[in-house]
């Protein structure tokens, strides 16, 4: 990568895309610069002002920087992307993230019932903030962790 081509993205992007528009720099060439860098706000930015840009390459990069908000502004705004495939994909992160909650609360979950179990409640007490938000609403697992800890109070 040319590093003259960096230093001008990274310091000044609307310049980058002037210099762009204005033949300066390769049109090819800094494409494969903005999807090296990872950076969806770069990738967003060239697909929206850059004329004749590579749609299908641009699509490819800003789903795998995995960031749902500029990919919806991507399938919104940019003129020839896949919106389905975008929003396809945006569904497929968001469900990877709840899933992840999922199991990061069952593990909390575990730990807390062995914890109470053992009868360590000063362990408890001391990450009260870590097992409290067990019982927030927006945890997606609320009514499965409720439903456990009723079983376990009525089984002592």
């Amino acid at each position: 990568m040319n590093e003259n081509i960096e230093k001008i993205l990274n310091q000044d992007f609307r310049g980058f895309l002037k210099l762009i528009e204005l033949g300066v720099i390769d049109k090819k060439i800094s494409m494969k610069t903005i999807i090296n860098s990872k950076n969806p706000y770069f990738i967003y930015e060239f697909a929206y002002y850059i004329k004749d840009a590579d749609i299908e390459k641009l699509t490819d990069a800003i789903i795998k920087t995995k960031n749902v908000y500029y990919i919806y502004f991507f399938a919104r705004d940019i003129k020839g992307s896949d919106s389905k495939r975008l929003i396809d994909e945006i569904e497929k992160i968001e469900n990877a993230e709840k899933k992840e909650k999922v199991l990061e609360s069952k593990l909390k979950l575990t730990t807390l019932l062995q914890l109470l179990e053992e009868k360590k409640f000063e362990e408890i007490s001391k990450n009260k903030e870590k097992y409290s938000q067990l019982f927030i609403n927006d945890v997606p697992n609320n009514k499965e962790i409720t439903r456990t800890l009723k079983r376990k109070n009525d089984n002592q």
